[in-house]
């Protein structure tokens, strides 16, 4: 009998030790868990703040790549993929004996993308567009009923063709008024640079039509 009861002591012992055993198991299997999730999202958030970086610095790739280039038409930048032409405009009158335009030039997925300052160079059967200078509007907030406007801008109620705008339309105002931000691509200095919207208002050209 003695003996007996000692053997389902031992017995007793056993189990409870495996049992923590496999409890221990279970809780190191976890943590482990745990752990490699914590191990994954690292490296998701490495990977993601490596792609934000790679994407910040796109527009300075472009930059670094086109500023100085000379092409007449824009397939010919070889240098960049997927560009295409969405317009511009002949800014009016001679600076410095020279001729100024603005290009804005697109890639498939950006809303706003890029504006060229270009110095028009006329040939005697082509035109040829040396690119000086490029605003990226790649980063702007996409805000609703916002667009991006040239040529048709205001300066004190005269028309600048050196500016640039994001605006807010309005179908039923003649200018709109409610400037985001505003750019002049200056020809004296032939760069693109942010000014204040002080004073900016922007043409809408479709009032009353």
């Amino acid at each position: 009998m003695k003996y007996k009861i000692l053997f389902q002591v031992l017995i007793c012992f056993f189990i409870v030790s495996c049992v923590s055993k496999k409890d221990e198991r279970s809780d190191n299997t976890i943590k482990k868990n745990i752990y490699e999730n914590h191990k994954t999202n690292d490296i998701n958030s490495s990977e993601k703040s490596q792609i934000k970086i790679q994407d910040s610095f796109l527009g300075k790739k472009i930059k670094d790549k086109l500023v100085g280039k000379i092409y007449s038409s824009i397939t010919e930048l070889i240098e960049v993929k997927d560009l295409y032409s969405h317009g511009g405009g002949i800014i009016e009158g001679e600076f410095n004996n020279k001729n100024y335009s603005l290009s804005r030039i697109k890639m498939s997925t950006d809303a706003y993308s890029y504006i060229f300052l270009e110095q028009i160079i006329h040939e005697s059967k082509n035109d040829f567009f040396k690119i000086l200078d490029i605003l990226d509007l790649t980063k702007e907030s996409k805000l609703k009923d916002y667009n991006l406007y040239y040529h048709f801008c205001y300066y004190n109620n005269k028309n600048d063709q050196e500016i640039i705008a994001i605006a807010k339309y309005v179908e039923d105002e003649e200018f709109f008024t409610d400037i985001y931000k505003a750019w002049r691509a200056d020809r004296k200095t032939e760069k693109i640079i942010e000014i204040s919207t002080e004073g900016i208002t922007v043409e809408n050209v479709g009032f009353g039509i």
